[in-house]
């Protein structure tokens, strides 16, 4: 780091990983929301989660750093591409009283360990996010606790949420009050050249 800086590069952002354990989460006790609730993603209705995983998508995170906005094409291809590897109880969709949806939250199951034959006990979570009238209401705390309950009846071991911001302290929050333990760091840098 300091050889980057003494070649004139600035740190643009650091990023964070967090690790949840089965023994770490397994003591943690919510209490669920009524206004709030949580399903898994529904393989059968597989045109209407892209809809909401586009909508979604592009009302969370329009303007954030580096975010480009997507068509409902361009999200239709994603979400295909993952498919076969989509594990959909590992993927969560808040809805509000009306069944609107306020948030979503994706884990993959790591498929390197089925590439080598081994039983699946490790997940990455990919992405999560909440509309922003919603961020305070307790969203983000309903689709981790319902991933978390998913996860342990499957028998997973650990779980990386990669890729978190240091400027996003949302998730990061959100890592701590589920006893996730900070891992990896990552440096992202600029040069004007």
């Amino acid at each position: 780091l300091q050889l980057f800086k003494k070649l004139g590069y600035k740190v643009k952002e650091e990023i964070y990983s967090f690790y949840f354990t089965r023994e770490s989460v397994k003591r943690i006790s919510y209490k669920r929301s009524e206004e709030i609730t949580t399903r898994s993603f529904n393989r059968t209705q597989l045109t209407r989660e892209i809809e909401i995983f586009n909508y979604l998508n592009n009302a969370i995170f329009f303007g954030s750093y580096g975010y480009i906005p997507r068509t409902l094409e361009d999200d239709r291809g994603f979400v295909q591409s993952f498919l076969s590897i989509l594990d959909d109880d590992l993927v969560i969709i808040a809805e509000d009283q009306k069944r609107k949806p306020i948030g979503f939250l994706i884990c993959l199951p790591d498929s390197y360990q089925a590439l080598k034959g081994e039983p699946i006990t490790r997940g990455r979570v990919i992405s999560v996010g909440v509309l922003p009238d919603q961020r305070k209401n307790g969203v983000g705390s309903a689709m981790v606790a319902h991933l978390i309950e998913n996860l342990l009846q499957k028998g997973y071991e650990t779980v990386e949420g990669s890729w978190v911001m240091k400027s996003n302290l949302g998730p990061q929050l959100l890592a701590k009050r589920f006893n996730a333990k900070r891992g990896r760091e990552f440096i992202l840098m600029e040069k004007q050249l």
